[in-house]
């Protein structure tokens, strides 16, 4: 298989990177750890009975009416937490809050940060039980966690005051073998 060469056009005599096609599992339990910072959280929660239907519908419609972007949610059937970017305009937020409350209780919460683990999917359990660890041994206050359809990405929203600890610690713990709690063993092991 031929491999994609990526190179720093500052620095053309560098190595690079090459991206190739990997059998079997990644070397390492997370391969990037990325961050957003100063977004805003909405915990949304119905006003309705349990079973009521058309809540989450509801909840997309006025969000698109006023032209807002998630970046990252949770649900379940009668509460939804959704991340907002700080690009968003904060007329169009409180408007859409104000329509949101017709039929929900709404809380922003404002100053967070989402911080995001790019993982091997067959080892996402080992990357969570480090990872919450981690959190609780530095007492990082996990808001809100989300994983992608494709379950490669896991992301947490913490406040954004506590961001910059929780990367330096799992950057430790993923990526130079530092790490502040002993490894989870695996089944493997």
């Amino acid at each position: 298989a031929v491999g994609t060469v990526i190179k720093n056009s500052y620095n053309p005599s560098a190595v690079g990177t090459v991206i190739k096609r990997r059998d079997g599992p990644a070397p390492r339990l997370v391969t990037a750890i990325t961050c957003k910072r100063h977004i805003q959280l909405l915990d949304i929660e119905s006003t309705q009975m349990l079973g009521a239907y058309g809540f989450l519908a509801n909840v997309f419609k006025d969000l698109e009416h006023h032209r807002l972007s998630v970046d990252v949610l949770a649900s379940s059937e009668v509460s939804v937490s959704l991340t907002l970017d700080k690009k968003q305009s904060i007329e169009q937020v409180d408007a859409a809050v104000e329509k949101l409350s017709e039929y929900s209780n709404v809380t922003v919460n404002q100053d967070r940060a989402i911080l995001t683990l790019i993982t091997d999917v067959e080892r996402s359990s080992e990357v969570l039980a480090t990872a919450f660890r981690v959190f609780d041994n530095r007492s990082i206050k996990v808001e809100m966690m989300s994983q992608g359809a494709s379950k490669v990405n896991i992301s947490f929203v913490l406040k954004n005051d506590q961001i910059d600890e929780a990367i330096t610690n799992l950057h430790a713990c993923f990526f130079e073998e530092r790490c502040i709690v002993a490894p989870f063993p695996s089944k493997k092991d």
